[in-house]
């Protein structure tokens, strides 16, 4: 299993297209990119954070219309990299779906998706979830969905970072595992972008 540093590093090399590993796939929608590498017996599912005003566009529109009271912005993103990522996705080996901001949110969801697969085949998924500064996906009815998948969440957030705590009232968050990263960060937008350095 990669550590938390090798999981960020490889994150933010989908966009530069250096992801490492065995059968490197990357996938886009419209406006987000997604990235699926394998070392060893594990299966890694990157998705990146806002790059472009539309991306961060999307991030607000959160209305609760997506996946079990998920938010649509992030939804919709996530449906579509999944119709393109699920033929990839073996069942027999573990998958680990990473995310940096925005791309947290679709992976939570992404995973949600995978997980359903499985038990549509009777099979009970094996994955994770490891988001970093990571807004809030959802309301608590797809807190709850999650609680019943079961699957493990480590979030690791920067203190004094606004995005998790970013969009409406009505949105929860499912975490098994918090990690807050103390940091001299000045400003949040440095604090949300320079993950890296203190882990």
């Amino acid at each position: 299993m990669l550590s938390l540093k090798e999981m960020w590093n490889q994150n933010h090399k989908i966009n530069d297209k250096k992801v490492e590993g065995d059968s490197v796939l990357y996938y886009k929608d419209n406006t987000d990119t997604a990235c699926s590498a394998s070392i060893d017996d594990i299966d890694y599912h990157y998705f990146d954070g806002s790059d472009t005003l539309l991306e961060w566009i999307k991030n607000f529109v959160a209305f609760r219309t997506g996946l079990f009271g998920s938010a649509i912005g992030y939804d919709g993103t996530s449906k579509d990299l999944f119709e393109k990522m699920k033929a990839n996705m073996s069942i027999s080996r573990k998958q680990v779906f990473i995310g940096y901001s925005r791309g947290g949110a679709i992976a939570m969801l992404t995973l949600i998706r995978y997980a359903t697969m499985c038990y549509r085949r009777g099979v009970k998924p094996r994955a994770e979830l490891v988001s970093f500064c990571m807004p809030k996906a959802g309301s608590r009815r797809l807190r709850k969905h999650c609680e019943r998948l079961g699957f493990e969440h480590t979030r690791v957030i920067m203190k004094g970072d606004k995005v998790p705590k970013i969009v409406w009232w009505w949105c929860k968050q499912y975490t098994t595992r918090l990690i807050t990263l103390k940091n001299s960060e000045k400003g949040w937008k440095n604090k949300h972008k320079n993950v890296g350095k203190y882990l």
